[in-house]
């Protein structure tokens, strides 16, 4: 019983070492390695005339005769890199081109959105991150001229040629709580920086001796609306 048992299990293993050792020649077959060399040259030359897709079809095609060779792995993960690189690029300037006709037609929201959304595709990209701070800019621009066309009435509390000494001023006016203005005197070459703006001179004579007293006595009451 025993030396069947052991005739058994010697059979066994003399079965998967013959299937093993047969697997392997058939695996390393001269014929197997020459079609590995023929996929390799025809993949190789695709991918040095770019023609990357056709090429990692060939290298796919050398690891079915060659299945741990480095070379053809090592290719199509230099090709997926590649393509991932012009599948972001193409994104990119699809989002880029898309945001540039918005900003020019003046629809500054929909700028911004496509802007954002190029400058995630392209963190290390300026453009968009210069166009964004562009739109900022004139939207605050516009904002502050609504503003002014909704609230004419504004209580300033400082008159600059310094822009240095401006910036200071309103920074201060933010910390106190207002919402300042700049408001440019052309004839005067002078920049007016206020506290907050008014819809009505009665509103704005009810919060002057407020701001005099929480921030400069020197505050006055100026009318200045963009219709002028």
């Amino acid at each position: 019983m025993i030396k069947s048992k052991q005739t058994k299990i010697i059979l066994s293993l003399t079965i998967l070492i013959l299937l093993t050792f047969s697997i392997i020649i058939l695996h390393f077959s001269p014929g197997n390695y020459t079609k590995y060399q023929r996929e390799i040259k025809r993949a190789d030359k695709l991918l040095e005339n770019l023609q990357l897709e056709e090429a990692k079809i060939h290298y796919h095609n050398a690891l079915n005769y060659l299945t741990d060779a480095s070379h053809p792995q090592n290719q199509i993960h230099r090709i997926d890199s590649i393509l991932l690189s012009r599948h972001l690029e193409t994104l990119f300037n699809s989002e880029l081109q898309t945001a540039d006709s918005f900003f020019i037609a003046g629809a500054y929201e929909q700028a911004r959105i496509h802007y954002t959304r190029a400058g995630e595709v392209a963190p290390h990209h300026s453009a968009p991150i210069v166009k964004l701070e562009e739109i900022e800019a004139i939207m605050n621009n516009q904002a502050e001229k609504q503003k002014r066309l909704e609230k004419p009435f504004h209580i300033v509390v400082g008159v600059f040629e310094n822009a240095k000494n401006l910036e200071q001023t309103k920074k201060m006016v933010i910390q106190k709580g207002g919402q300042p203005l700049v408001i440019y005197r052309k004839k005067l070459n002078l920049q007016a920086i206020t506290y907050n703006s008014y819809s009505t001179l009665q509103e704005a004579y009810n919060n002057l001796a407020q701001i005099k007293k929480l921030f400069t006595p020197d505050a006055w009451i100026l009318y200045h609306s963009e219709k002028q």
